[in-house]
């Protein structure tokens, strides 16, 4: 083997190694995202989810939790629903308005990191204006049995139906439980009527939020001046059941 024969051995020799060493050399490792909990107040901007059609007319309400990938520079690069609704179109609205979804980098060490987080967003039914008006309906309606509670023939006048503050009471399903108390009021001994419808309305009452509790407040005037007309019709000669008709007007 001449010498050039040789050195060509030992550089080829060295470039072979040369290169086993930096394939074998690890490229430094990206730092793992920060685990957050839920980031919604640490977003520069958080848009609304639009409320699907399905979801609006079957009053689908509650939560959604979406687990988000923040970027270095505060963007969402990943979205996806891991608890809450299993409403699919509320779960597809959450994650596409979390991918909209802005905050500020995240610095670790002064560089900076991803982060995963939680964004909820809290879908809620629109009532409708029946609903709305529920606290008021109810203490008019309340205010106004209670003048009749003790009154066996005025409130078999007013209702002549079987059952029938069952049948009304059935349309406040969210008051059901405060109504048992008086459902059978017909069946309770006169004494103890006025107590029962007092205690329902108390505890009706005690469960509503200060705008409907302001609702519920004015149900009362409303139903002292309808029964303030009752009695004015009861000096009459008409047979008129006064708040059978206010209830269910034709």
């Amino acid at each position: 083997m001449n010498s050039y024969t040789f050195c060509q051995t030992i550089y080829l020799a060295l470039l072979v190694f040369s290169l086993s060493i930096v394939g074998n050399a690890q490229a430094p490792k990206s730092p793992k995202p920060i685990i957050a909990g839920v980031v919604n107040g640490k977003a520069t901007s958080l848009p609304k989810p639009e409320y699907p059609e399905d979801a609006r007319t079957a009053k689908t309400s509650g939560k959604v939790g979406v687990r988000v990938l923040i970027d270095e520079k505060g963007k969402v690069i990943s979205a996806v629903t891991e608890s809450g609704l299993e409403n699919v179109s509320l779960r597809v609205s959450a994650e596409a308005a979390a991918l909209k979804a802005t905050f500020s980098p995240t610095l670790l060490s002064g560089k900076p990191v991803k982060v995963s987080g939680v964004i909820v967003y809290n879908f809620v039914a629109e009532k409708s204006n029946e609903e709305k008006l529920a606290p008021f309906a109810v203490s008019t309606f309340l205010t106004m049995v209670r003048v009749f509670a003790t009154d066996e023939t005025r409130l078999k006048k007013e209702f002549p139906a079987s059952d029938p503050l069952k049948s009304q009471l059935g349309e406040y399903p969210q008051f059901e439980t405060e109504f048992k108390a008086i459902v059978d009021l017909e069946s309770m001994p006169a004494g103890e009527r006025v107590g029962a419808i007092a205690r329902t309305k108390i505890a009706i009452r005690a469960k509503l939020n200060p705008s409907d509790r302001w609702q519920f407040d004015l149900g009362v005037p409303m139903g002292e001046m309808i029964n303030e007309f009752a009695q004015f019709s009861d000096e009459s000669d008409d047979d008129t059941p006064i708040l059978a008709s206010w209830i269910n007007p034709k």
